[in-house]
C-alpha cells in the first residue's frame, strides 16, 4: 500500500505527541509511507506528484494551519498545493482535531480537496454540527483519540517506576480561555485552585507557554511528579469563523480582570454547552505510562479512565478538594491507582500510536476495498529513499541549518537537478 502523509511543522523541535503520531505510520510493515511537508514556502516535489497513492492523509500538524483562518490556509496558496494531489489518490483523509474552531475553513477544505474520510476526535452526536458541507452525506467517519502512547517508550514503563519523585503535584497546560466554555475553562481554573490551596506541598504547576516542556523531557517531568492534576480537553462552544475567539481576545484586552460570566455575557452568550467536544487528552495516557498518579476533574475520558480506579476524582465545583488533598498523602492508595492504570491501559499496548495507525489503515482497507498486497517496485523504493532524505533535510532547514554547510545538504542539492531530470523523463 502506498500512503502519503501531508504534514506541517509549527514549532521546532516538534512536540512529542505530534512527532510520535506522524512517524508511527512508518512502522507499518506492508505500507510504503511517503511524507510531504507543506510548511510555509515548501513546495510539492515533482516525484511526489508522479506517484499514485492508495490513500493520502492530511495530518493534524497540517490541518492546524487553519487556526490562522482564511489568510493562512487559502491566500498563501496552501490549498493550491493540495489541489495538485487531488487526483493522485482514490482516498483522501483528514485528521483535524480542535474541531470547534474555524470549522468553516475545515469544511471548505473538505469540499476543495474532495475529502472522503474524517478521522475525528468528536463523538458521533456532534458530527452534523461540525461538518455541514455539501459532501456531508458522502463522508465516512472514524472516531479516534487526541493522542496515544509512543510504542518506543512502552518498554520504559517499568523504568519509570524507579524515577525519583521530585514534585508532589505537577501540571502543564496552555492558558485555556473562557470562550472555550465553562468546561474547557476548567483547564486554567484547576491550576489556580491547586496553587492557592496546596500549602506545604512541592508544586511544579504552570499554564505559561514559556514553561512548555518538549521532547522526551516531557516524560521525564511527568515521571518526576507523584501526582498530575488535569481535566478533559476540548470545548463546549462552536466557533465556525473564529469570531468568538477574536471577540474574546479583544474583550480581554479591554477588561483584563473580567470574570468568566463577563466573558460569557459579552462574547458567547447562550452558546455554551451547544457543543459537546470534551475528550481525553494525550497526557492522561502518558501519565499512565510514566506511572504518575492523576488527580482529575471527574468526567467521561472517552470511557477509558475510571474514577477511583485509574485516577483520584475531583468534583467539577472543587467541593471535595480537602478530601482529595488528604488522599494524596496516602502512598499506598497512589501505588494502587498507578498499578491499575499501568495494567489496564499500558501493558496491553492497546492505546499506542502504532495501534492507531493500524486501526486507521484497517478502516480504509475495509471501507474502500483497497488492495493491500506485498509488492516490490524499484521505482517506489527509490523514491521512498529520496523521500526519507528529503524529509531530514527539511527538518534541518526548519531548524535553521545553513544550506551552504553540511555534507548531505551539499550532496543532495548538487544531484537534485539530475534527479529532477530523471523524474521528468
Amino acid at each position: 500500500m502506498n500512503l502519503l502523509i501531508v504534514h506541517g511543522y509549527s514549532g521546532f523541535p516538534l512536540r512529542s505527541t505530534i512527532k510520535d503520531s506522524l512517524y508511527s505510520f512508518k512502522e507499518l510493515a506492508n505500507c510504503n509511507v511517503f511524507y510531504l511537508n507543506l510548511f510555509k514556502e515548501f513546495d510539492v516535489p515533482q516525484y511526489i506528484l508522479n506517484l499514485k497513492y492508495d490513500a493520502i492523509i492530511f495530518h493534524t500538524s497540517f490541518m492546524s494551519f487553519r487556526w490562522c483562518g482564511d489568510h493562512s490556509f487559502f491566500e498563501k496558496k496552501i490549498i493550491e498545493k493540495c489541489k495538485l494531489l487531488k487526483n493522485n489518490s482514490k482516498v483522501k483523509c483528514i485528521m483535524p482535531q480542535d474541531e470547534w474552531i474555524h470549522t468553516d475553513v475545515l469544511n471548505d477544505f473538505i469540499q476543495a480537496i474532495d475529502i472522503n474520510v474524517i478521522f475525528t476526535v468528536a463523538p458521533e452526536s456532534e458530527w452534523n454540527k461540525i461538518y455541514n458541507t455539501n459532501k456531508a452525506g458522502e463522508l465516512k467517519f472514524l472516531q479516534i483519540l487526541t493522542g496515544y502512547i509512543p510504542n518506543r517508550l512502552l518498554k520504559k514503563s517499568e523504568q519509570f517506576k524507579h524515577v525519583e519523585k521530585v514534585y508532589d503535584i505537577g501540571y502543564r497546560a496552555f492558558r485555556s480561555p473562557p470562550w472555550l466554555g465553562r468546561r474547557g475553562y476548567l483547564k486554567t481554573k484547576v491550576a489556580d485552585v491547586f496553587l492557592a490551596n496546596s500549602k506545604g506541598l512541592k508544586l511544579n504547576i504552570s499554564i505559561n507557554g514559556k514553561d512548555t516542556i518538549l521532547g522526551d523531557k516531557w516524560y521525564d517531568f511527568l515521571a518526576s511528579c507523584k501526582y498530575f492534576i488535569g481535566v478533559e480537553g476540548g470545548s463546549t462552544v462552536l466557533d465556525p469563523k473564529g469570531e468568538i475567539w477574536a471577540k474574546g481576545i479583544a474583550f480581554e484586552k479591554e477588561n483584563p480582570n473580567a470574570s468568566f460570566e463577563d466573558f460569557e455575557e459579552n462574547c458567547f452568550k447562550g452558546l455554551d454547552e451547544t457543543l459537546n467536544l470534551i475528550v481525553i487528552s494525550p497526557r492522561h495516557l502518558e501519565a499512565c505510562l510514566t506511572r504518575t498518579c492523576q488527580v482529575l476533574i471527574n468526567g467521561d475520558y472517552n470511557g477509558i479512565l475510571q474514577p477511583d480506579i485509574h485516577y483520584i476524582s475531583l468534583n467539577k465545583d472543587f467541593s471535595n478538594l480537602d478530601e482529595v488533598l488528604e488522599k494524596i498523602k496516602d502512598d499506598k492508595l497512589r501505588n494502587e491507582i498507578v498499578e491499575n492504570a499501568s495494567n489496564d491501559l499500558v501493558s496491553n499496548g492497546k492505546y499506542t500510536y502504532k495501534d492507531q495507525a493500524i486501526t486507521l489503515i484497517t478502516f480504509l482497507l475495509n471501507e474502500f476495498n483497497l488492495n493491500l498486497k506485498k509488492r516490490w517496485d524499484f521505482k517506489i523504493k527509490f523514491f521512498l529513499l529520496i523521500n526519507r532524505i528529503h524529509e531530514v533535510l527539511r527538518w534541518k532547514q526548519y531548524a535553521g541549518w545553513n544550506h551552504s554547510k553540511g555534507f548531505w545538504n551539499t550532496y543532495y542539492y548538487s544531484i537534485k537537478p539530475r534527479i529532477d531530470a530523471r523524474i521528468r523523463s
